[in-house]
């Protein structure tokens, strides 16, 4: 009796895996928005430091624009970086009045971010572990380096009230930033720990975050592969 060719065997998903692998999906596209939310935060505040640093556009008082005399001719405006950039100026209290809107919400958005990016990497570990997906240990270090997040990030010295704590978080006040402009840059090393508050401390902040992403979404890769082999698609 001829035997029929033994059927290809594909791998099924285990019941009750389907919804494991749904919760860890939507726990990536959280991890993914809350880390959009700190780094926008670290980025604009980065970005108004700058511009307030180095192209003086948080200046209390706005430069003094002399008339010129009636009989000159009217220049018009021109179009070079100088040009825009004293145009710019003419605006500063509308943009320190912006500046102080954004460093409140950012200081709001980053800190609160910060403290749900722990949680949801550790629901997402509980998620794998639970359902036998993989992956965990990718994950378990991510949530580690998003504890170190929280740690460069949160305000302590506002919270714990110690204004003479030499460490302050990557996320700032616009006071802050404010009184630090007030006085003109140190040259050399002197102005190194300014730049490194403003500018240094968010941007290894931003590589933590980068790490804590690229942590998850491989975690997220291997569970999706070691379910089911076929589902090789293209993770972002």
């Amino acid at each position: 009796m001829a035997q029929h060719p033994a059927e290809p065997i594909t791998p099924q998903i285990v019941a009750g895996v389907e919804e494991h692998l749904a919760a860890l999906t939507t726990l990536r596209s959280t991890q993914r928005w809350l880390a959009a939310l700190i780094a926008l935060a670290l980025v604009s505040q980065m970005t108004l430091y700058a511009a307030g640093r180095f192209g003086r556009l948080l200046d209390a008082a706005p430069p003094v624009v002399t008339s010129a005399p009636t009989s000159a001719p009217v220049s018009r405006p021109g179009t070079r970086p100088a040009d825009m950039l004293e145009r710019a100026r003419a605006y500063s209290p509308q943009i320190r009045t912006a500046a102080r809107i954004t460093y409140a919400a950012d200081l709001l958005v980053g800190t609160a971010s910060a403290l749900l990016l722990p949680m949801a990497m550790f629901v997402g570990v509980s998620v794998s572990l639970a359902g036998r997906l993989g992956g965990a240990r990718s994950m378990i270090i991510g949530l580690f380096q998003a504890l170190i997040i929280v740690l460069l990030l949160c305000p302590w010295h506002h919270w714990l009230e110690l204004a003479a704590l030499p460490i302050r978080g990557a996320l700032c006040r616009f006071t802050e930033v404010d009184a630090a402009l007030a006085l003109p840059l140190e040259p050399g090393l002197a102005g190194a720990p300014e730049l490194l508050r403003f500018l240094g401390l968010p941007f290894v902040t931003l590589l933590f975050l980068l790490a804590v992403t690229l942590r998850f979404r491989r975690g997220f890769r291997f569970a999706l592969e070691r379910v089911d082999p076929e589902l090789r698609v293209r993770v972002i």
